[in-house]
């Protein structure tokens, strides 16, 4: 390079030009990562609301539970079906915000050794299907427990009824048998 005539066309050393050219270059990156960012904003907040959306509408009861059992997230429309808030249930452990549902402290200790478990509980009257599942950071660390826990109170009370049919039919075949 040729600083003299750098100097002169330009009026500025040739290293003070790349100090500048970086300098706007970088004010440029920085630009375009603040729309990755904001795009990145725009879609959890649209996730957060499609998932929040399904939660109130939907008969379910999701918490996430910390290593220690306590509640630390809770959304659902189940809540309300069984006489609960999530004021009600977070902060405190999983045995303590749902007493009632025997098998739900259980089964959280066992995911939180790592088991996903299946059970059907019964909450003040109702009955849920609650998988509980272990998660972990992006490290693997585990931090806690998901549970999904749907409403299946209709469908529990009508496999009781058919129950109740077919032993009701059985015993009229067995009296049928025997007055024959």
């Amino acid at each position: 390079l040729n600083y003299g005539h750098f100097i002169e066309h330009l009026g500025i050393p040739v290293q003070v030009f790349r100090s500048i050219c970086a300098l706007t270059m970088a004010g440029g990156i920085i630009r375009a990562l603040g729309v990755f960012q904001w795009e990145t904003r725009t879609k959890i907040h649209d996730t957060q609301l499609r998932f929040q959306t399904v939660a109130a509408e939907a008969p379910v009861i999701i918490f996430i539970a910390d290593n220690d059992s306590t509640v630390t997230f809770v959304e659902g429309k189940g809540l309300h079906l069984v006489g609960l808030t999530p004021d009600m249930v977070l902060g405190k452990t999983v045995d303590c915000a749902f007493p009632d549902a025997a098998g739900i402290a259980e089964n959280c200790k066992l995911a939180l050794d790592g088991e996903e478990t299946v059970d059907t509980v019964q909450l003040n009257g109702r009955f849920f299907e609650v998988c509980l599942s272990p998660y972990a950071n992006q490290q693997g660390q585990k931090e806690g427990v998901i549970a999904v826990a749907v409403d299946v109170t209709r469908q529990t009370e009508t496999r009781r009824e058919l129950d109740n049919y077919r032993d009701e039919m059985s015993r009229l075949r067995q009296m049928a048998t025997l007055g024959a």
